[in-house]
């Protein structure tokens, strides 16, 4: 949790004077992710096997190419926080994110 609430204020406090980040943002979250496939990969070889690991993947290369359309979503939601971030400070950033939820109930009911 305090990794969610600390991300608007870390990305908050890169950018310059211009309201601008200094990065490409696209590259940041696209080594975020990769890091987070290696720890994941790390964590499984801790109980099986290079050789079992590979052989998970091939008999269940279906199930993970049905992972590829929310991963690709996740992906994007992840970039557009950096844009919502560079137009609105991150207190209000977190008040329109939690407001989906008010939003998502009522569209539901």
């Amino acid at each position: 949790m305090a990794l969610f609430i600390s991300q608007g204020i870390l990305v908050t406090a890169t950018k310059d004077k211009d309201n601008h980040y200094p990065y490409n943002t696209v590259t940041v979250v696209l080594l975020t992710e990769f890091v987070k496939l290696l720890v994941a990969v790390g964590l499984q070889l801790r109980t099986s096997t290079l050789g079992e690991f590979v052989e998970h993947v091939r008999s269940n290369i279906k199930v993970m190419l049905l992972y590829v359309v929310p991963s690709f979503m996740y992906c994007l939601y992840n970039n557009l926080a950096f844009v919502n971030l560079a137009n609105y400070d991150p207190t209000t950033y977190y008040l329109l994110l939690q407001f989906r939820v008010v939003v998502t109930g009522v569209i539901f009911q």
